[in-house]
């Protein structure tokens, strides 16, 4: 229930307190010195003059040590960006940074080519991955130091190009 009797009086303490708030807050800024006075242009740091690389470093390192939690944060920041990300497509994710989103294609060349059953056919590649051809076909010649680029494609497939411009779809096996 509400009381009516107090609740202006409660009121105009409540905005006096903001006030006092903001009053203390004022004057906490004016009294503060100027940035400018904490580091003057004129006097460069006492590691600046050091020569050597590995003696300033380790006085810049003494002066300003690392945060023992820093390694810590990064990987709790990665873990969160691996949470923060589940469920959303490769398309949401390169629309929402797009230089975490990686490559959507890359070139090699094939360094040996095997058979699977059924028609199909395994690459090895030069960077070192494996793919491997997910239809039986015999359209696009394949032959070792052949160059070839693997793009994405629809609902998360990949398509091989080879030289001559064909199309192949592939799935990565390592």
């Amino acid at each position: 229930m509400i009381d009516l009797v107090s609740s202006p009086r409660r009121a105009q303490n409540m905005r006096s307190s903001v006030l006092g708030l903001g009053v203390g807050f004022g004057l906490c800024i004016l009294l503060l010195p100027p940035c400018s006075a904490l580091a003057a242009p004129g006097a460069p740091h006492p590691c600046a003059s050091k020569t050597a690389p590995a003696q300033r470093l380790a006085c810049y390192d003494r002066a300003f040590p690392p945060q023992a939690n820093a390694a810590e944060a990064t990987v709790h920041s990665a873990e969160r960006a691996v949470v923060d990300e589940f469920g959303l497509s490769r398309a949401q994710i390169r629309e929402a940074d797009p230089e975490r989103a990686g490559p959507t294609a890359i070139t090699a060349r094939i360094t040996s080519i095997s058979a699977l059953g059924k028609g199909r056919r395994v690459l090895s590649l030069d960077n070192g991955q494996t793919w491997v051809l997910t239809e039986a076909t015999a359209r696009g010649r394949l032959a070792n130091g052949d160059p070839v680029t693997i793009r994405s494609a629809a609902l998360g497939s990949f398509m091989l190009l080879t030289e001559a411009g064909v199309a192949l779809r592939v799935r990565r096996l390592r």
